[in-house]
């Protein structure tokens, strides 16, 4: 084909994914705004024991007589009985409304970051160019934070310590090294790369659930053995992160390291102690933001989100093509102890375990 065929092919397919995209983002946000006047309609024609309720905007909770109603009480008159099997109420009644305000807060995140991600993908489409991925992914989980009803929560800072540091330290190394290689094969298809892009938003969404739900839930009692260890578990997972790039850093400085696999130091003990650290610090997010919380639909979806983290990187976009550039490269040993007949003797992740 000419290149004029080319280039009019490649327009169409970038016309076609814009399209696709703002679909996207208009039917999630319309769905969020939908759901809320829905919800809101539902819970302003309410009575309860404690007086009239009244939708208080501004934290997108029920509340009545000037008090937050506690956790899964809010009365719905035209719902009740439809998510019968969710337990609590007032007067014995279900909240029908419960999924409604779930998917409510979730997709309103989620209209958030597929905006961030449309204009990150149009901007790296336009100058053929992979090197602001993780930047405007960064970016997108800061945003996402920040514009939720309630910030105050440990859980919503750790969020945001996570992803300052980490944008930072990856916005520095694709300014410095240039393109990824995740995307060579798919940067030049307008419609692939914007699915790469597509999918970065679902993924910021699902990482920072826990955070989400607890900020639209009600100020409640939390246990505080669950509080210490979940900043715990975050403190440890982020340092040992941490620790981990700045250590593979330093070893790459050196020209001498380019094609040569770092085991020293944390990386002595498994060959993907960043990957440890980061499942390790999104368990420590979930349980710091679920100590209000014994419901189940809540506690399932916050944990979805270390789940899914450790699922990410164990078997599609950490490991595997990180061991395949491995085996490509022939990476050579920067110290034999952990070799042994020129195999790696080190687990991938946990110590004598895997």
């Amino acid at each position: 084909k000419s290149n004029k065929q080319i280039m009019a092919r490649r327009t169409r397919i970038f016309t076609l994914s814009c399209v696709v995209v703002v679909l996207l983002g208009g039917a999630s946000f319309a769905g969020a705004t939908l759901c809320e006047n829905f919800v809101e309609a539902d819970c302003n024609g309410s009575i309860t024991d404690r007086g009239p309720c009244r939708w208080d905007h501004a934290s997108s909770t029920c509340e009545t007589d000037g008090a937050d109603l506690p956790e899964g009480t809010v009365a719905m008159t035209s719902l009740d009985g439809i998510d019968g099997g969710i337990d609590g109420g007032i007067d014995g009644g279900i909240d029908g409304g419960i999924l409604l305000e779930l998917y409510q807060r979730a997709s309103r995140s989620l209209a958030i970051s597929f905006s961030i991600q449309l204009v990150g993908w149009l901007l790296a489409s336009r100058l053929q160019t992979s090197r602001f991925y993780d930047m405007f992914g960064s970016l997108t989980f800061l945003l996402v934070t920040l514009a939720l009803p309630n910030q105050s929560h440990a859980s919503a800072l750790m969020a945001v310590v996570w992803c300052s540091r980490l944008g930072t330290f990856l916005s520095y190394r694709a300014l410095k090294h240039g393109e990824d290689p995740r995307f060579e094969s798919i940067i030049g298809n307008p419609l692939r790369f914007g699915v790469a892009w597509f999918l970065q938003g679902v993924w910021v969404v699902i990482c920072l659930l826990p955070v989400i739900l607890r900020a639209h839930r009600p100020s409640a009692d939390a246990s505080e053995c669950s509080s210490i260890a979940g900043v715990a578990l975050f403190l440890g997972g982020f340092v040992l992160e941490v620790t981990a790039d700045f250590q593979k850093w330093r070893f790459k400085q050196d020209p001498a390291n380019a094609k040569r696999s770092i085991e020293r130091g944390v990386w002595q003990a498994v060959r993907y102690p960043n990957y440890a650290g980061e499942i390790v610090l999104w368990m420590g997010v979930a349980l710091t933001a679920t100590t209000d919380t014994t419901d189940a639909v809540q506690l399932a979806l916050s944990y979805l989100s270390p789940a899914f983290v450790a699922f990410l990187l164990v078997f599609v976009s950490g490991i595997p093509p990180q061991e395949a550039r491995r085996r490509r490269s022939g990476s050579a040993s920067a110290s034999a102890p952990a070799r042994r007949g020129g195999r790696d003797r080190r687990a991938k992740l946990v110590p004598g375990v895997w």
